[in-house]
């Protein structure tokens, strides 16, 4: 298992080769990591160190941030606040959408038929990459402000 971050070199590996499920998954959590970063730095409850941010899981407050709130509140909270440009928000809430289809879906949805799908597979490809770099483009400009 590997203990070093994933490079943007190796995240654009694995969409050349098309590997459905880490692209997914690691564009995914990526996004969830971001919008938590964003939410605990509205409330002030990150530090610094080096070029990192930080929390205290310890604490409290964050405690009862994670506990309490799922992404969408956490995600919602953050569009409101402008943290997200509409082209942003766009990218992120259609991969959103799309994903949770695919991997919540009822047991009445079609999951393997679209799962199976080449184009389909394809087409989620590219709403996460899109997604993904749109999260990252907020963060670094988050970052650039605070």
């Amino acid at each position: 298992m590997p203990t070093e971050p994933l490079s943007a070199r190796d995240f654009n590996t694995l969409l050349k080769e098309k590997k459905f499920a880490d692209v997914m998954l690691i564009s995914w959590v990526t996004i969830e990591h971001i919008v938590n970063t964003l939410f605990l730095g509205e409330f002030g409850l990150l530090t610094v160190k080096g070029n990192e941010p930080l929390y205290n899981a310890d604490d409290p407050r964050v405690k009862f941030l994670f506990e309490k709130l799922n992404f969408e509140d956490k995600y919602k909270f953050l569009k409101e606040r402008g943290l997200f440009t509409e082209k942003e928000k766009e990218s992120i809430s259609k991969f959103q959408s799309r994903r949770n289809k695919l991997f919540h879906a009822s047991a009445d949805e079609n999951f393997f038929l679209e799962f199976n799908n080449q184009e389909e597979r394809a087409s989620l490809i590219g709403l996460a990459d899109e997604a993904l770099r749109s999260a990252v483009i907020s963060y670094k400009r988050y970052k650039s402000v605070h």
